[in-house]
C-alpha cells in the first residue's frame, strides 16, 4: 500500500521508508526483532523486497523498501487480507485473533436470522480450507481461547459432528468496528493498511470461514 502511494523514486521504484520503531507501532503484536528478521528475509537476494538507504543524514539508519518485481506487489495488493482486531492479536496472538474474529461475525450473521443464536459450530479441518493455518495450529488456538476464557466450548450433537463454540463475553457482538492504528507516512499519506486491524463493516464481508463451519 505505501509503496504503490509513495512519491520517493529512486533507479525507477518506488520506495517507502519506515524505521523499526515506527513498524512496531503499527504492529504492536509482533516483537521488534520479530519484524527485523521477517524483513530481513522477505529482503534476501530471492526475496521479493529490496532494502536501501536513501537517507540524507548519515547517522540516519532508517530503512527503505521497494518491491524487486511490481508484479509482485500488485499481487499481493490484490490478495484477500484476514481481519482481526489489534488488541485481540495482542494479548491471544495473530491466529486465536483471527479466530476470535471470525466466530463474532457469523454469530452476528446467523443472529439477522435468528436473535438468540449463541452456539457456532467450528471444524479446524474446514477453517483450513479458508484461513491460512493448518489444521493442528488453528485446534490449539480454539483450544487457547477456551483456556483464557473468552469462548466456550460444547461437544458435537451427534458423532463425527463439529464442536460448537459461544462467547462468553457478548460485549465483543456490540463493537461493529474497530478502529486502527494510523501513522504519518511522512510524504502525504493515510491509514496504514500494512496490518489487519478491524472486524470488516459492511453487507458481505469475508472473514475467511464458512457461514457454518462443520
Amino acid at each position: 500500500h505505501h509503496v504503490s502511494k509513495s512519491k520517493h523514486v529512486h533507479g525507477g521504484k518506488k520506495w517507502f521508508y519506515k524505521t523499526l520503531d515506527d513498524l512496531a507501532v503499527v504492529f504492536p503484536y509482533l516483537k521488534r526483532s520479530t519484524i527485523h528478521a521477517i524483513l530481513q528475509k522477505l529482503g534476501k537476494e530471492d526475496g521479493p523486497l529490496m532494502i536501501g538507504d536513501y537517507n540524507k543524514k548519515g547517522y540516519d539508519r532508517t530503512n527503505w523498501f521497494a518491491f524487486r518485481d511490481d508484479n509482485i506487489r500488485k499481487q499481493a495488493q490484490s490478495s484477500k487480507p484476514v481481519y482481526f482486531r489489534v488488541e485481540d492479536a495482542v494479548k491471544y496472538g495473530i491466529m486465536a485473533a483471527v479466530l476470535l474474529g471470525n466466530l463474532v461475525h457469523w454469530i452476528r450473521e446467523n443472529r439477522k436470522q435468528d436473535p438468540k443464536y449463541t452456539w457456532h459450530s467450528m471444524s479446524p479441518r474446514e477453517l483450513a480450507k479458508h484461513l491460512p493455518f493448518p489444521k493442528t495450529t488453528l485446534h490449539t488456538g480454539l483450544a487457547n481461547l477456551v483456556k483464557a476464557n473468552v469462548i466456550k466450548t460444547k461437544s458435537p450433537e451427534v458423532k463425527g459432528g463439529a464442536t460448537k463454540y459461544a462467547l462468553v463475553d457478548e460485549t465483543r457482538l456490540e463493537n461493529q468496528e474497530v478502529v486502527g492504528p494510523k501513522l504519518d507516512m511522512g510524504g502525504g499519506s493515510n491509514l496504514d493498511e500494512g496490518g489487519p486491524v478491524l472486524d470488516m463493516p459492511g453487507p458481505n464481508p469475508d472473514m475467511g470461514g464458512p457461514k457454518q463451519a462443520s
